[in-house]
């Protein structure tokens, strides 16, 4: 009997203690803009491909492609996974949710490349790109710093 309360309290003690969980704040895609490699790689982990083309060299991790400018410091950011913009829009919303938050795109185009071999409708903002599939989903988002 004592060995099983004993068992019964360590896994209370396990379970309160890290019942919690992570309280450290998830990054936003849009306050990734101007930070630097140390501070990507701490957020999302090392780059699994590094790939260079004129100044910007783009990293590939997990599922962002990370671009940095000539200074280190990031200049675009791609997301097909759980990165949100700082209005909380992100891959699996709908295209209706889009409208709603940011209104009306400062551009509407429709492309028969593919994403992830799906056609795609790119919604362009001020510093938010969003891909929407065939379903009116969010398939990607991209946050880029102002040109």
């Amino acid at each position: 009997m004592k060995m099983l309360l004993g068992s019964i309290v360590c896994f209370l003690v396990l379970c309160v203690s890290t019942a919690g969980g992570d309280t450290k704040k998830v990054r936003t895609l849009d306050s990734f803009i101007f930070t630097d490699c140390k501070v990507v790689i701490a957020e999302l982990g090392e780059p699994r491909d590094i790939k260079t083309k004129d100044e910007i060299v783009t990293w590939d991790i997990r599922d962002n492609a990370v671009s940095f400018n000539k200074d280190g410091r990031v200049v675009s950011i791609l997301t097909t996974g759980r990165l949100r913009t700082d209005k909380n829009l992100g891959v699996g919303d709908a295209a209706g949710d889009v409208y709603k938050v940011y209104g009306w795109p400062t551009t509407t185009e429709s492309n028969t490349a593919t994403l992830k071999a799906t056609p795609y409708l790119r919604l362009k903002y001020a510093k938010n790109t969003f891909f929407i599939n065939e379903d009116m989903k969010v398939v990607a988002v991209e946050a880029c710093s102002e040109k």
